[in-house]
C-alpha cells in the first residue's frame, strides 16, 4: 500500500486537491444561497407585516406574488454559477492536471531506453500494449472530478429547469437539460474522449523528447498553439471572415468543463470526437517506426 501511494503520489495529489476546490466552490454557493434565503424571509415577513412602508409597498406585492410562486433552485443553474464563476479555472489546467503526473513513468521509459531492452525479449507490439496502458492510466481523473462536481450539484436541487428557463441562469439552452441522464452521460463521455485526446497529445510530443520539464512544456505550448489556430486562423479568420458563420467557437480545446450547447450537443461532441481521432492518428504514426524510437532514445536519453 505504502509503494502504491509512493508510485502515484502526484496523482493523488491532483485527485485531492481538485476535489477539495470543486467541494469549496459548492460549499461557497450554498453558503451564498442560505443568506439570500435570509435575507428574502427577513423581507417577506417585513412586507406581511402592518409597517410596511408607503414607499414600499409597490415592491412588497411584487415579492410576494414572485414568492408564492417560488421555484426550486435546479442543477443546470448551480452548475452554470460554478464552472463560470469559481471554477473556471478548471478548462485551462485539465491538460496540466493529466499531463503532469502522467508523463513521470513516460519520460522515465524513454530516458532510460527501456524500449531496447523490452524488444530484446519481447515484441515491439507487447511494448507499445505496456506503454500505452501506463500512459492512458490516469484518463480517469478528470470523469471523477467531473463525476463529482455533478454529485455536489444534484444535493439541495432539481433537475426540473424551471428556474433556469424563467431567469436564464443556465448556460446550457438546448433540449439536452430536459433529459438530465442524458446530459450527465454526454457530460461524462466527453470528457473521458478529452483525457485520451490529452494524453495522445502528450504522446506525440514525449516521442521526440524525453526531458521530462521539457516534455510538459513543449506539450502545453502545443496544446495552446492548438487552441490560438482553432481560435484565430480556423474561426476568425476562415470561418467567421470567409464563411460569416459563428459555428466555429466550438473549436475550442478548453471547453470541456463547460460543455457548450450553443450549436447544439451533436456538433459538440462531433469535434470532440474529431479531435480525438486526429490524435489517434498523431500516435500511430508517432510509434510506427521501432527502430526511429530507438535511435531517438540514444540520441536524447542525456537531455
Amino acid at each position: 500500500m505504502k509503494n502504491k501511494i509512493k508510485k502515484h503520489w502526484l496523482i493523488m495529489l491532483v485527485l485531492v486537491l481538485s476535489l477539495w476546490a470543486v467541494f469549496f466552490a459548492c460549499f461557497q454557493y450554498w453558503s451564498n444561497q442560505k443568506k439570500l434565503e435570509n435575507l428574502e424571509t427577513e423581507w417577506i415577513s417585513y412586507c406581511q407585516s402592518d409597517h410596511v412602508a408607503d414607499g414600499d409597498i409597490e415592491a412588497c406585492n411584487h415579492s410576494l406574488k414572485e414568492y408564492n410562486q417560488k421555484i426550486e433552485v435546479d442543477f443546470y443553474s448551480m452548475m452554470t454559477d460554478l464552472l463560470i464563476y469559481k471554477l473556471r479555472f478548471f478548462n485551462v489546467l485539465a491538460f496540466l492536471m493529466l499531463v503532469v503526473p502522467t508523463l513521470i513513468s513516460l519520460c522515465h521509459f524513454m530516458k532510460n531506453k527501456y524500449v531496447v531492452s523490452f524488444c530484446s525479449r519481447d515484441s515491439y507490439k507487447s511494448f507499445l500494449k505496456m506503454y500505452f496502458k501506463e500512459a492512458y492510466r490516469y484518463i480517469w481523473l478528470l470523469p471523477v472530478i467531473a463525476g463529482f462536481l455533478i454529485l455536489m450539484c444534484m444535493i439541495n436541487t432539481t433537475f426540473d429547469p424551471s428556474y433556469a428557463m424563467k431567469y436564464g441562469s443556465s448556460m446550457w439552452k438546448t433540449g439536452i437539460i430536459y433529459h438530465p441522464i442524458l446530459f450527465i452521460i454526454l457530460y461524462l463521455t466527453n470528457m473521458f474522449l478529452y483525457s485520451c485526446f490529452f494524453v495522445n497529445l502528450a504522446l506525440i510530443i514525449i516521442r521526440k523528447h524525453h526531458n521530462y520539464i521539457k516534455a510538459i512544456i513543449l506539450s502545453f505550448i502545443t496544446y495552446i498553439g492548438l487552441e490560438l489556430f482553432l481560435e484565430v486562423v480556423a474561426n476568425a479568420l476562415i470561418l467567421q471572415t470567409v464563411f460569416h458563420t459563428d459555428i466555429g467557437q466550438i473549436f475550442n480545446i478548453m471547453n470541456l468543463f463547460t460543455f457548450s450547447d450553443s450549436f447544439g450537443i451533436p456538433l459538440l461532441m462531433g469535434f470532440t470526437f474529431f479531435m480525438l481521432i486526429l490524435s489517434i492518428i498523431g500516435v500511430y504514426f508517432s510509434y510506427r517506426n521501432k527502430e526511429k524510437l530507438i535511435i531517438d532514445c540514444e540520441k536524447n536519453n542525456n537531455e
